[in-house]
């Protein structure tokens, strides 16, 4: 705090602790003093700007990350390729695309046991919101070196 106390740009410091919920007010207070009053920018209803499609993608994504150790789920994307609905049911197909074939088998897990578990927990969440039934396909690829190519950083929604 010292060190950076010392920039110019710095105006304010404030050392929170949001687990024991200490300094939390003072930085709330601090951010309504300085905010003016405006129109909204959405509906109330309306929780993102993103695509359903993405946020379906990031369902999923979640699932990765609760699940498997470590590093693996930072060198991985989820993407959804095709995403059909009726007023009943959702039909989702996604990617969830690898660097190496070794992440794929631990993605897959023995027997397919790992990806049933991600899959049965997004299409928990999915169904939740769509409020309908979500057939969920998912299909583990490797793409060596994908985050060094555009298109991929694109899929994964990492740049525009």
């Amino acid at each position: 705090a010292q060190k950076f106390s010392k920039f110019e740009i710095i105006k304010n410091i404030f050392m929170i602790s949001a687990l024991q919920n200490d300094g939390v007010q003072k930085i709330i207070n601090y951010l309504v003093d300085v905010s003016s009053p405006s129109e909204w920018f959405f509906e109330p209803e309306t929780y993102t700007d993103m695509p359903i499609t993405f946020r379906l993608a990031e369902i999923t994504r979640e699932k990765l990350f609760n699940n498997l150790e470590k590093e693996l789920p930072y060198s991985v994307y989820v993407e959804t390729e095709n995403f059909y609905e009726t007023e009943k049911k959702a039909k989702i197909f996604q990617s969830i695309v690898a660097m190496k074939s070794s992440q794929k088998g631990i993605i897959l897990g023995n027997n397919g046991n790992m990806i049933k578990k991600i899959k049965l927990e997004a299409i928990k969440d999915m169904q939740q919101i769509l409020g309908k039934k979500v057939e969920l396909k998912i299909f583990v690829k490797v793409r060596e070196k994908w985050t060094e190519k555009k298109e991929h950083l694109r899929n994964a929604g990492i740049i525009d």
